[in-house]
């Protein structure tokens, strides 16, 4: 693995990646540079999301020239829905989710550009607490949610669209040291069926809520940030 300050989402040109770094002064936009990145701090490229009104920002994938962020507010135990206009500064707080309805819990945002579908993914459970991970399709516009698909109970981490038809799922397993490591599903965007794309319970990662994942932009190479690791897997 290579060590960096962790990001929530990401958005790649070349070997650069762009994402909101997390730090004493913030949660900001951030510039890290892949060739470099062993030991390198990411420059960061915008003030702080906090500052623009996001309280505890947990996920995000850029849209076009807009930035869509998911913020927790911890005195109303809700997750908010917001867009970003880094040029303006303008914020939108589109939709709320209140924990005890679908969406409450999403913890992880892509956007697939070939389709204009953006995905939210969580793990929640129905009213006789049976658990399970359940992901969405997202209107931008007024963040209406549907349900496309369930899962297994999985501690979700982030989403990673190839644009290719396949969105890559990042979950948290436990290997029989119950060390942490990252664990990926595929799930076909035609059928919404999964498939596991990497299971390795030898690569250890810290167990965070600052994640996310990014496919290379041949859709080669998945990259998994959390915390200060980044991985790459093939």
């Amino acid at each position: 693995c290579l060590l960096l300050f962790g990001v929530t989402s990401l958005v790649q040109a070349e070997t650069k990646i762009y994402g909101l770094n997390f730090s004493s002064m913030g949660t900001s936009v951030a510039e890290v540079d892949l060739d470099a990145v062993n030991g390198e701090t990411p420059t960061a490229l915008t003030k702080s999301i906090e500052e623009l009104g996001i309280e505890e920002p947990v996920a995000g994938t850029a849209v076009g020239n807009k930035y869509y962020a998911l913020g927790y507010d911890p005195n109303t135990y809700a997750f908010g829905l917001y867009s970003v206009n880094f040029t303006t500064g303008k914020v939108v707080n589109i939709a709320t989710y209140k924990i005890d309805i679908p969406g409450g819990r999403m913890t992880a945002l892509c956007y697939d550009e070939s389709t204009g579908t953006l995905y939210g993914a969580e793990m929640t459970c129905d009213e006789e607490e049976n658990w399970f991970t359940a992901l969405y399709s997202i209107n931008p516009n007024n963040g209406n949610i549907t349900k496309l698909a369930t899962y297994d109970k999985k501690d979700v981490k982030a989403l990673a669209a190839d644009g290719k038809g396949g969105i890559y799922l990042v979950y948290n397993g436990r290997n029989s040291s119950l060390q942490t490591s990252p664990r990926i599903w595929y799930i076909s965007t035609s059928t919404y069926e999964k498939t596991d794309f990497l299971m390795d319970s030898q690569t250890i990662c810290k167990s965070t809520n600052l994640n996310s994942a990014l496919l290379s932009a041949d859709g080669n190479t998945l990259y998994y940030l959390t915390y200060e690791q980044l991985f790459a897997a093939d």
